[in-house]
């Protein structure tokens, strides 16, 4: 934040200056994208410890998520699926879209309570148990809605061990970029400082920076 509002200062009194740290931002994001490497993984390389414990934790996420999601795929896709095409055919020859989120909640009770009850039934009859068809019917919507979360999470998960990997795949790499943002950092600071010498009081705590 304080970078920030030094940067609008100077953007009127001294906007070569301001020219200055858009050039080399520039030059940073075209070294980044040229060298594959992510500007995280340049962030990182300053604690080589947190970026193994990062990537090793998302990557365990993963893995321990994809049993739960396969099982939700398994057992919701077919219903999700039938829901959503019988959910824009009615909306279609009814109301409209304006109808669809309502079709969908009705015809999501009705697919997924048909395909959740007979899988229900047949889990029921192969185990011999009510209790473990209870628990069986309990697992297909939390698995449902954990296959789900970990969809949407995925992604965010891979992301994060793709702009890890170069940290310990592409040292040199990531040196290159490493140091370019640490000079960019450099030259902000410096304005920093400057703007703040010239108002005679810091602008923000330093916690706050």
């Amino acid at each position: 934040r304080a970078a920030e509002a030094c940067l609008n200062h100077y953007l009127v009194a001294d906007p070569e200056s301001v020219e200055e740290v858009r050039r080399r931002l520039g030059q940073l994001s075209r070294l980044s994208g040229r060298s594959g490497v992510p500007l995280e993984a340049a962030r990182i390389r300053e604690s080589p410890v947190a970026a193994f414990l990062a990537f090793a934790g998302r990557g365990f996420l993963l893995l321990l998520g994809f049993p739960v999601y396969v099982f939700g795929l398994l057992t919701s896709f077919v219903p999700y699926r039938a829901t959503e095409t019988a959910a824009r055919w009615i909306a279609a020859r009814g109301g409209g879209p304006t109808t669809l989120p309502l079709t969908r909640v009705l015809a999501g009770l009705a697919c997924f309570g048909a395909w959740w009850g007979g899988l229900t039934l047949a889990y029921g009859r192969w185990a011999a148990s009510p209790l473990l068809a209870g628990v069986f019917a309990a697992s297909l919507a939390v698995g449902g809605l954990l296959a789900r979360a970990y969809w949407l999470r995925a992604r965010s998960l891979a992301e994060g061990l793709e702009a890890l990997l170069p940290f310990f795949a592409r040292r040199r790499a990531v040196a290159r970029v490493a140091e370019a943002r640490a000079d960019l950092l450099l030259l902000v600071d410096g304005l920093v400082r400057r703007y703040e010498a010239s108002l005679g009081e810091p602008l923000l705590p330093a916690p706050e920076r």
